[in-house]
């Protein structure tokens, strides 16, 4: 797959061609991102309620956060939204099934609703100092890397728009038995904010264990350089900050549930990968590690075809393969 083949669904396109509209020279350079996607140049990649979000690193260059802001659906095409789409039995049957077929796109234009968004409607925030260059190449990964994720789950645009599937298919349900489309979306245990009492709040009790929980990536683990500055005494904190995003990603492979070999494996290859090519020693020293241990894992990945080597024992050099 090429760096121009990554987009291949109407719904990424769909996004794509509204960022382009900013203009031809936009456009242009927006067909940068490809090329960056393709390299893993963006981590932590999160789409929430009306955000798209995530931290740029490339090579030995600083990181750089960047975050589209979306406009959310008003209720009023959210209405014709799901009326339009309920009207058709095979859309709320594919969306029920928990697909969004493209088929969809031109029927909701018809009805006046763009699920996309316009143009006018996404903010872009980099801190980067690429003067004049719009967008800059942070923002176009960003742009390329949401169509990406889009293309794999179409679902996200309503996440971005403010809404989710589950509301979607609820709603669906109310607009073909004829219920209220504003309550659509409410558990059915659900309590209106209107009928509680102060001392509810107090007397409640319940397990905790049944509270579902659902730890998140951390979109910019090194957030407060871009806050309060560089560290007193420290001149240029690239390298402090690649070790908190490190120490962020063994994190989250943890509390993900991946456990401490996992997360040694990403570790190794996050490291790996800031240094581009290395040897067993360097990246034992950068990470304090045994150098036999070192080579023992890289070897591992080599027979996954994880990683590229040239060269045999603690002298050969490695280089992540994505």
């Amino acid at each position: 797959m090429t760096d121009d083949q990554m987009t291949t669904t109407t719904w990424g396109q769909a996004w794509l061609a509204t960022a382009a509209e900013t203009g031809r020279v936009y456009a242009e350079r927006l067909g940068r991102g490809p090329y960056y996607v393709a390299r893993g140049a963006l981590r932590n990649m999160e789409v929430t309620p009306g955000r798209a979000s995530g931290v740029f690193l490339h090579g030995r260059q600083r990181s750089q956060p960047v975050s589209l802001d979306v406009e959310p659906l008003g209720d009023e095409e959210w209405e014709r939204l799901v009326l339009a789409l309920a009207a058709e039995l095979r859309f709320s049957a594919a969306i029920a099934d928990g697909t969004l077929p493209p088929e969809a796109l031109p029927l909701l234009q018809e009805a006046g609703v763009d699920l996309v968004g316009s143009r006018e409607g996404i903010s872009e925030t980099c801190r980067c100092t690429e003067a004049g260059a719009e967008p800059c190449r942070h923002i176009a990964t960003l742009h390329h890397s949401l169509a990406t994720v889009i293309d794999n789950d179409p679902f996200q645009l309503l996440v971005l728009r403010g809404r989710d599937a589950s509301t979607l298919r609820a709603s669906l349900r109310a607009a073909r038995t004829g219920e209220d489309l504003a309550t659509a979306g409410r558990s059915a245990d659900a309590v209106a904010i209107e009928e509680l009492e102060a001392g509810d709040l107090f007397s409640a009790r319940g397990d905790l264990d049944t509270i579902p929980l659902a730890p998140r990536r951390v979109s910019d683990p090194a957030w407060l350089f871009e806050q309060l500055g560089e560290p007193p005494g420290i001149e240029d904190s690239t390298d402090l900050e690649k070790l908190i995003v490190r120490a962020a990603d063994t994190a989250w492979k943890l509390a993900a549930g991946d456990g401490s070999e996992a997360a040694d494996t990403e570790l190794l290859l996050t490291e790996l990968r800031a240094q581009r090519m290395s040897t067993p020693i360097k990246l034992a020293e950068a990470l304090g590690w045994d150098p036999q241990v070192v080579a023992d894992a890289l070897d591992g990945l080599y027979s996954e075809n994880a990683v590229m080597r040239m060269g045999e024992g603690l002298e050969a050099k490695y280089r992540s393969a994505s």
